[in-house]
């Protein structure tokens, strides 16, 4: 289980978080221990550089800015704040899952080409758009009232008529 913590704001807060040692630090950053015990006891600021180095080494990503915060580098993967892992199997694949995404919508591009190379045209594609759901009421109406043989009878409705009689009805082309 993961565990979140509150940041480190010293020296010897992010050493600890960072599991290093005194001497770990000496070696690292090639300073003496007088001056390790100094920035540890706080008389001496260690330079910005230091704080990075172990927060990398701590393997948080939160000096990297807003947009990192709460990541966490671990050995195997990238943690996310929300639990989710990142491999490095899955970001080397994410250059083949684009050039198969590519080579898709290629492929659908392709589809509406004929045999020259030229784009299909949509002329014989109906779009829905407003004029049509307007004339649909008045169509209907139009086929009620001739189909309608008691003009007083308030409950007689509409017969229902088929698709093909629908559009032809549309298209000014009665039958």
């Amino acid at each position: 289980m993961t565990r979140y913590y509150e940041l480190p704001t010293t020296f010897s807060e992010w050493r600890i978080f960072a599991r290093y040692t005194m001497d770990e630090c000496v070696r690292t950053f090639s300073v003496t221990r007088r001056t390790v015990n100094n920035w540890e006891t706080g008389k001496i600021e260690p330079p910005r550089a230091v704080f990075l180095c172990l927060m990398v080494f701590s393997g948080r990503l939160d000096f990297l800015g807003k947009r990192w915060r709460g990541f966490r580098i671990t050995p195997d993967c990238i943690e996310a704040p929300n639990g989710d892992f990142v491999r490095s199997e899955e970001i080397n694949a994410m250059k083949y899952a684009m050039q198969a995404l590519e080579i898709n919508r290629l492929r659908r591009c392709r589809m509406n080409e004929d045999e020259n190379g030229k784009t299909e045209s949509y002329q014989n594609v109906t779009f829905i758009d407003k004029k049509t759901r307007i004339n649909k009421p008045t169509t209907l109406k139009r086929k009620h009232e001739e189909n309608n043989t008691n003009d007083g009878d308030k409950h007689n409705r509409p017969k229902w008529i088929n698709g093909r009689e629908r559009a032809k009805t549309r298209l000014g082309k009665n039958s």
